[in-house]
Formats: structure tokens, sequence, C-alpha cells
């Protein structure tokens, strides 16, 4: 019986540590954030240190923020007018998921409708408590906040003016402030 007891606490420890071990991911911006040179508005292209435009790609970014990890932290972020920085995140539980069933009324009766699956984080900027992140990923769009300890806030949303590709979507990190028009319209 003992020894009976001995292996199942054993199990119990390894079954616990490999739960553990797949709890934590990090990853560089670059494997998912393509830099992109100009935003084109109209019949120019905007340059500014306000806004840094990026191609997020599909299938990897899929792959990390649908991925099981609770903690991810993304590296190398280059965040306008504050650098290069590092985005600490917790997974947050989830409002609805793919089996949650959306109906909406129609002259035929009910009818279901399909909504992808939204996964957000939660976080700070390179570990200050003064700084907060929040990020939501679905199908190939990430919309996000984050804000500075200075209090100044960055925008992450999809670059409408821009057509996306099968393989990616272009978005946009923008200085809430410095974009003429309040990105965070997207939000509300």
């Amino acid at each position: 019986m003992k020894n009976l007891l001995t292996i199942l606490s054993l199990c119990l420890i390894g079954a616990s540590a490999s739960l553990q071990a797949g709890t934590e991911r990090t990853v560089d911006a670059s494997q998912f954030m393509t830099p992109i040179a100009t935003i084109e508005k109209g019949n120019q292209a905007q340059f500014s240190a306000f806004e840094n435009a990026f191609n997020l790609q599909r299938s990897t970014s899929a792959e990390i923020f649908k991925g099981g990890e609770q903690r991810l932290t993304i590296t190398n972020v280059n965040i306008p007018l504050h650098g290069p920085s590092t985005l600490e995140l917790e997974r947050m539980l989830p409002v609805f998921d793919a089996n949650t069933k959306f109906m909406i009324n129609t002259p035929n009766g009910p009818q279901p409708f399909k909504v992808d699956p939204i996964q957000s984080y939660r976080g700070t900027v390179n570990g200050d408590p003064n700084t907060w992140v929040t990020l939501h990923f679905s199908d190939g769009d990430l919309k996000g906040i984050i804000q500075h300890a200075d209090g100044s806030r960055t925008v992450i949303t999809r670059a409408e003016e821009m057509r996306a590709t099968k393989d990616a979507v272009p978005h946009v990190l923008a200085d809430e402030n410095g974009t003429g028009g309040s990105p965070l319209a997207d939000f509300y």
C-alpha cells in the first residue's frame, strides 16, 4: 500500500509539472508583426513618429494567441514614442467560446450565426505596475490599448485603409493623441 501511495504521489507531481510547463510562452514580436514602411491614405503615404504600421501574420498570430499558455510575454514590441518594449500578459477568461451559440431574430424566426472566439489578455509594459495592457485577438484581428506610466496611451488596431491578404492583416500601433482622431473609437 505504501508503494502504491508513493507511485501515485510521483504521478501527481509529474502531471502537475507538465501542466505548469505549458503555462508560459515568450515570443519576439517580429515572429508575427512584420513592419510596414508607410500607411497609405488616399494617394499619399504617411510617415509618423506616432504610428507604426505592421502586418499581423495570420497563421503565426493564431498559433501564438490561441495557444493554451496562461502567461504570454511579447518582447521587442516597437511602441511609438516609447521604443522597444516587453508586454507581460496573462490570459483572461473568455466571455464566450466556440461552443457558445448566438441567435438573431429574422422574419423566418431565430437563426444561429457564428461569432469567432476572442482570446483576451491583460498585463503590463516592461513589468512596470504603473502601466497596463489589454489585447484581444480573433481571427487575424488584434485590438488593444497600452497605457504607459506617464498616462499616455497607445492603441493597437486594424489599419482598415490597407488591404489584407490571405496571409497577413495590416494593423497599426498608434499614439492615441498623435493620430488626428481617436483610434479608441474602434472600441466604442
